[in-house]
Protein backbone atom coordinates (compact mmCIF):
# COMPACT_ATOMS: atom_id res chain seq x y z
CA UNK A 1 0.00 0.00 0.00
CA UNK A 2 1.51 3.19 -0.79
CA UNK A 3 -0.07 5.35 1.79
CA UNK A 4 -3.04 5.56 4.28
CA UNK A 5 -4.66 9.26 4.31
CA UNK A 6 -4.96 10.50 7.91
CA UNK A 7 -8.55 12.08 8.70
CA UNK A 8 -10.05 10.83 5.38
CA UNK A 9 -13.40 11.21 5.58
CA UNK A 10 -13.53 14.59 7.68
CA UNK A 11 -11.08 16.04 5.50
CA UNK A 12 -12.83 15.51 2.28
CA UNK A 13 -16.35 16.03 4.07
CA UNK A 14 -15.23 19.52 5.49
CA UNK A 15 -13.66 20.15 2.06
CA UNK A 16 -16.36 19.59 -0.74
CA UNK A 17 -19.11 21.79 -0.54
CA UNK A 18 -20.31 22.17 -3.67
CA UNK A 19 -20.57 18.81 -5.76
CA UNK A 20 -20.02 20.23 -9.43
CA UNK A 21 -17.40 22.49 -8.02
CA UNK A 22 -13.22 22.54 -8.72
CA UNK A 23 -10.65 20.96 -5.95
CA UNK A 24 -7.78 20.78 -5.70
CA UNK A 25 -5.56 17.84 -4.25
CA UNK A 26 -1.95 19.59 -3.94
CA UNK A 27 0.12 16.83 -2.77
CA UNK A 28 -1.97 13.47 -5.14
CA UNK A 29 1.03 11.17 -3.61
CA UNK A 30 -1.65 7.84 -3.54
CA UNK A 31 -4.54 9.19 -4.19
CA UNK A 32 -6.59 8.14 -1.63
CA UNK A 33 -7.51 11.75 -0.80
CA UNK A 34 -8.16 12.57 -4.66
CA UNK A 35 -10.10 9.06 -5.23
CA UNK A 36 -12.93 10.13 -2.20
CA UNK A 37 -13.07 13.68 -3.22
CA UNK A 38 -13.96 12.40 -6.42
CA UNK A 39 -16.24 10.16 -4.91
CA UNK A 40 -18.25 13.27 -3.97
CA UNK A 41 -18.16 15.22 -7.23
CA UNK A 42 -20.79 15.17 -9.31
CA UNK A 43 -20.92 15.05 -12.97
CA UNK A 44 -19.51 18.64 -13.55
CA UNK A 45 -17.30 18.39 -10.77
CA UNK A 46 -13.46 18.73 -11.26
CA UNK A 47 -10.55 17.50 -9.36
CA UNK A 48 -6.60 18.75 -9.93
CA UNK A 49 -4.33 16.93 -8.61
CA UNK A 50 -0.54 17.71 -8.68
CA UNK A 51 2.31 15.43 -7.33
CA UNK A 52 5.91 16.04 -8.43
CA UNK A 53 7.18 12.35 -7.11
CA UNK A 54 7.45 10.31 -10.01
CA UNK A 55 6.67 7.48 -8.09
CA UNK A 56 2.54 9.44 -7.64
CA UNK A 57 2.16 9.42 -11.45
CA UNK A 58 0.81 5.20 -11.35
CA UNK A 59 -1.39 6.49 -8.27
CA UNK A 60 -3.93 8.87 -10.56
CA UNK A 61 -6.97 8.16 -10.62
CA UNK A 62 -8.43 7.38 -14.37
CA UNK A 63 -11.55 9.35 -14.14
CA UNK A 64 -12.25 12.38 -16.69
CA UNK A 65 -13.27 14.75 -13.45
CA UNK A 66 -9.30 14.35 -12.59
CA UNK A 67 -6.63 16.32 -14.17
CA UNK A 68 -3.58 15.21 -12.90
CA UNK A 69 -0.12 17.28 -12.91
CA UNK A 70 3.01 15.51 -12.67
CA UNK A 71 4.42 19.04 -10.91
CA UNK A 72 5.37 20.71 -7.66
CA UNK A 73 2.09 22.68 -6.41
CA UNK A 74 4.22 25.86 -6.43
CA UNK A 75 2.98 25.81 -9.69
CA UNK A 76 -0.79 25.70 -8.81
CA UNK A 77 -1.81 28.84 -10.42
CA UNK A 78 -0.17 28.57 -13.53
CA UNK A 79 -1.13 25.54 -13.89
CA UNK A 80 -4.69 26.46 -13.27
CA UNK A 81 -4.16 29.53 -15.18
CA UNK A 82 -3.50 27.36 -18.31
CA UNK A 83 -6.53 25.20 -17.19
CA UNK A 84 -9.19 28.25 -17.54
CA UNK A 85 -9.61 28.15 -13.98
CA UNK A 86 -10.05 31.43 -12.38
CA UNK A 87 -11.69 30.16 -9.05
CA UNK A 88 -11.40 26.72 -6.66
CA UNK A 89 -14.00 25.60 -4.21
CA UNK A 90 -11.35 23.93 -1.97
CA UNK A 91 -7.83 22.82 -2.04
CA UNK A 92 -6.32 20.13 0.11
CA UNK A 93 -2.84 19.83 1.22
CA UNK A 94 -1.78 16.68 3.05
CA UNK A 95 2.09 17.79 3.99
CA UNK A 96 4.59 16.20 4.94
CA UNK A 97 6.01 12.61 4.30
CA UNK A 98 4.07 9.78 4.16
CA UNK A 99 4.47 5.97 5.00
CA UNK A 100 5.61 5.35 1.37
CA UNK A 101 8.70 7.18 1.46
CA UNK A 102 9.86 6.29 4.45
CA UNK A 103 8.78 2.18 3.56
CA UNK A 104 10.61 2.65 -0.21
CA UNK A 105 14.05 2.49 1.22
CA UNK A 106 15.93 4.10 -2.30
CA UNK A 107 13.88 6.85 -1.62
CA UNK A 108 16.80 7.59 1.09
CA UNK A 109 14.31 8.79 3.90
CA UNK A 110 14.16 6.01 6.15
CA UNK A 111 15.93 5.59 9.73
CA UNK A 112 15.83 2.34 10.14
CA UNK A 113 18.02 0.83 6.86
CA UNK A 114 21.29 1.41 5.69
CA UNK A 115 21.08 3.40 2.15
CA UNK A 116 21.98 6.77 1.02
CA UNK A 117 20.14 9.04 2.64
CA UNK A 118 19.17 12.12 0.29
CA UNK A 119 15.33 12.32 1.51
CA UNK A 120 14.73 13.21 -2.22
CA UNK A 121 11.40 13.72 -3.63
CA UNK A 122 12.27 12.77 -6.87
CA UNK A 123 14.41 9.60 -8.26
CA UNK A 124 17.63 10.58 -6.40
CA UNK A 125 19.69 9.13 -9.03
CA UNK A 126 18.84 12.37 -11.17
CA UNK A 127 19.92 14.82 -7.98
CA UNK A 128 23.11 15.32 -6.11
CA UNK A 129 22.49 14.18 -2.82
CA UNK A 130 20.80 16.99 -0.42
CA UNK A 131 21.45 17.21 3.05
CA UNK A 132 17.85 16.92 5.04
CA UNK A 133 19.22 19.08 8.04
CA UNK A 134 22.83 20.53 9.27
CA UNK A 135 23.92 17.75 10.89
CA UNK A 136 25.70 15.37 8.71
CA UNK A 137 24.61 11.98 8.80
CA UNK A 138 27.59 9.10 9.51
CA UNK A 139 28.93 8.44 6.21
CA UNK A 140 29.73 4.90 5.23
CA UNK A 141 33.06 2.77 4.54
CA UNK A 142 33.22 3.89 0.76
CA UNK A 143 32.58 7.54 2.12
CA UNK A 144 29.16 7.84 0.35
CA UNK A 145 26.49 9.52 2.70
CA UNK A 146 24.84 6.99 4.30
CA UNK A 147 21.90 6.52 7.18
CA UNK A 148 23.19 3.60 9.40
CA UNK A 149 21.08 3.99 12.37
CA UNK A 150 19.51 1.08 13.41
Amino acid sequence: MYHVPVLLDASVEALVTDPNGVYVDATMGGAGHSRAILQQLGPEGRLYAFDQDEDAVRNAPEDKRCIFIPHNFRFLEQFLRLEGVREIHGLLADLGVSSHQFDEAERGFSFRLTLLWTCAWTAWRELPPPMCSTVPPPTSSNGSWANTAR
